[in-house]
């Protein structure tokens, strides 16, 4: 395993630039962070149980409960709240490479740890955030692997939460929130191209 380490300042990215789908995952994570603390209203109209029913039928599960927490389809062996070491034995099955990225003045204490794997067909992106905030465990799980519908996704992680405090579903950007968990994804290249996931707890 090489690691490499590279600072990456979330304020700093421009718009133009995030479509490079490893810079992308944290200035979308940046962008919810800091919109975390808006007054203005962060819910839309909400999906129906109906409508949830009929959107996931036949769907794959996207997001993933396990171990009492949540993970992403695709890399299971890695789930939010856990412990650093455990993260990174996990990463380093999973990489060839595994590249470390800073959080920048904004998040001077978070660490990204992460890769893009060759699928063969396509490749990969994943990483794993972890803060100080929770004690460094991991705390924010992003992936960028296939396309996903947006009203899809929507609905997937509507079914896992019993009250929503964010749901904005806005063209090619999805943010949503629970007590619990935050969701943040977007289809940078469109909605044809695999989009960029990302879950992860609530700052305090």
């Amino acid at each position: 395993m090489t690691t490499e380490s590279t600072p990456l300042s979330f304020c700093d990215i421009p718009m133009s630039h995030q479509n490079s789908a490893i810079l992308s995952l944290t200035a979308l994570l940046a962008i919810s962070l800091a919109l975390a603390g808006c007054d203005r209203e962060r819910t839309v109209t909400p999906l129906t149980d109906r409508e949830v029913a009929e959107l996931t039928e036949d769907q794959p599960p996207i997001i993933v409960e396990t171990r009492n927490t949540l993970t992403l389809e695709g890399i299971e062996d890695l789930y939010l709240g856990q412990d650093h070491d455990d993260a990174m034995d996990v990463l380093d099955d999973y990489c060839e490479r595994i590249m470390t990225y800073d959080g920048g003045w904004r998040h001077s204490d978070a660490v990204f740890k992460g890769c893009i794997i060759d699928e063969g067909t396509h490749y990969k992106t994943i990483r794993a955030g972890f803060w100080p905030f929770r004690d460094d465990e991991l705390s924010t799980l992003e992936i960028e692997d296939r396309v996903i519908d947006p009203d899809v996704l929507r609905a997937r992680f509507t079914e896992l939460s019993d009250e929503l405090t964010e749901d904005l579903p806005r063209g090619g950007l999805l943010m949503m929130a629970s007590p619990d968990y935050r969701l943040i994804a977007n289809w940078d290249d469109g909605t044809d191209e695999p989009a960029h996931i990302t879950i992860g707890f609530p700052p305090p």
